[in-house]
């Protein structure tokens, strides 16, 4: 099977409407769904919410242990360094770079898609994996396929089917195959200050490998407060997205052709 992991910190409320929204796709059955807390001081809240929202769509979900904190090691960081640690850039890259190790290399997962907590899905958002998966293995340029277009604002797009190329990592929702992190994780830096995201997207360009994206976003970033979310600006931003609402035709069984 294939993983879809969902990261999350600490909103209860977030996490559960994420949930419901990926349990509530039709083929989410084809999938081990699992969860990555990193705040130790409200993992029971949040895997208590995880788990009576599975409950309530009778779905499986299984809850890794906490992710622990990076431990700064004055033997091997500078001052400036240890400081970096205590920012929220370095928690989620340290969150995403563990997730990735037990999604791949703890758990041998072929292939996985990572969502945030903040996030929900159109009606075909897992049929668009399944029925784009097999690009990756056809063309070598390609390193992964996202659910999010980041110029797909509602008055530029128009074609919910159509599928193009990016090579800037767009996030937010997407599926990459455990041969790319294994080539990742050799490069992947102690400290990405810039952010996980904006490091990947060097890495991306570096390699000269691309992403497949669709016209129509089929993620949608709901909260008004996270590390990313600074500014009423950014909120606009994030609203005036498209976002698909197309019902899938692929059920639980047999090849998709969304």
């Amino acid at each position: 099977k294939a993983a879809v992991v969902v990261l999350a910190h600490s909103r209860e409320g977030e996490l559960r409407g994420c949930l419901s929204s990926l349990l509530s796709q039709p083929d989410v059955g084809l999938f081990d769904v699992l969860i990555s807390l990193d705040d130790p001081g409200r993992y029971d809240a949040m895997k208590a919410a995880a788990e009576t929202t599975a409950r309530a769509h009778g779905a499986q979900i299984a809850v890794w242990p906490v992710v622990q904190p990076v431990t700064p090691d004055p033997a091997k960081h500078n001052a400036e360094l240890q400081k970096w640690f205590n920012f929220n850039t370095a928690k989620i890259a340290h969150h995403y770079w563990v997730a990735f190790e037990r999604a791949f290399v703890e758990n041998d997962y072929d292939s996985a898609i990572f969502v945030e907590e903040d996030l929900i899905f159109s009606p075909d958002f897992l049929a668009l994996f399944r029925s784009s998966a097999w690009l990756l293995d056809e063309d070598p340029s390609l390193w992964c396929i996202s659910a999010w277009n980041d110029f797909g604002y509602s008055q530029s797009v128009g074609d919910p089917c159509r599928l193009t190329r990016s090579s800037y990592f767009p996030g937010l929702g997407f599926m990459i195959r455990r041969s790319v992190w294994q080539q990742l994780r050799d490069q992947w830096p102690t400290a990405p200050t810039m952010g996980w995201d904006y490091w990947m997207r060097v890495a991306f360009r570096r390699a000269d490998k691309e992403c497949i994206v669709p016209e129509v976003s089929r993620s949608h970033h709901v909260s008004e407060k996270g590390a990313s979310i600074s500014s009423k600006k950014q909120l606009r931003l994030l609203g005036a997205m498209a976002f698909a609402r197309i019902p899938s035709i692929c059920g639980a069984g047999g090849p998709c052709g969304q």
